[in-house]
């Protein structure tokens, strides 16, 4: 719903660097810990509905990080175990399905830590379903670069090329009929997306965008910003 911003903030705890999930209130820009785990809880994800968060964590301080979900306010639980490891990537539209990364590829699980599906060989742990379920783009290294795809998310389908010359960090505007990505420069780029999946020329819309996270109506953005100090990192808001 835009009024919160879920990210991981890495501290020092006891001698040695953490990283746990925490939000943050936009309207009142007051930050609240939300798991208190001795070791990494990283790339956290919202639930459709905001009532939820899923992330990574290795919480039997293994080699292995498997996705865990956390509700504000509330106990958190695991999602799954998974073979080699999970990182959260995307929640689905309509809530039941989370996109992990896995094994060098990409893998489908239920919400509520059922049927755990391959999907798609991809050397890269970057992918996002679009706002209407129909498609998700991801990136791979087929062409020799790495670059953006998009191809149809629950159906067989071919991969259509977004990117023209190198990209990565997909995500789309909340209608589905834009595509933003980082240009291998780090300028942000946004490909119009027709209700078929053709797919528009891409246009530059801001440099030095890596780690961005776009808004729903995809006229301001979330970047993250060195300050002065080497372990502070604000957040600050960019617009076209």
């Amino acid at each position: 719903d835009e009024t919160k911003v879920a990210y991981a903030r890495q501290h020092d705890e006891q001698g040695r660097a953490n990283s746990e999930v925490w939000q943050l209130d936009l309207s009142r820009n007051v930050s609240e810990r939300l798991t208190f785990f001795p070791g990494p809880d990283l790339v956290p994800v919202w639930s459709p509905n905001s009532k939820e968060i899923v992330f990574t964590s290795n919480r039997d301080e293994a080699t292995n990080f498997d996705p865990y979900v956390v509700s504000p306010g509330n106990r958190e639980r695991v999602l799954r175990k998974v073979p080699g490891g999970g990182w959260p990537l995307d929640w689905s539209p309509d809530g039941r399905i989370i996109l992990l990364f896995q094994g060098g590829g990409l893998w489908t699980v239920g919400a509520e830590g059922t049927t755990l599906t391959p999907i798609l060989d991809s050397p890269s742990g970057l992918a996002r379903i679009s706002p209407d379920g129909r498609w998700f783009a991801y990136i791979s290294t087929g062409s020799g670069l790495t670059d953006v795809y998009m191809r149809p998310f629950a159906a067989s389908g071919s991969a259509r090329r977004v990117s023209g010359a190198g990209g990565t960090e997909p995500q789309w505007r909340r209608d589905g009929r834009e595509l933003f990505y980082v240009a291998g420069d780090g300028t942000l780029m946004a490909v119009p997306v027709a209700t078929d999946g053709a797919l528009g020329r891409p246009a530059p819309l801001f440099a030095a965008a890596n780690g961005y996270q776009a808004a729903g109506d995809g006229q301001r953005f979330l970047v993250p910003r060195r300050v002065a100090s080497d372990e502070a990192i604000t957040i600050v808001l960019n617009s076209q």
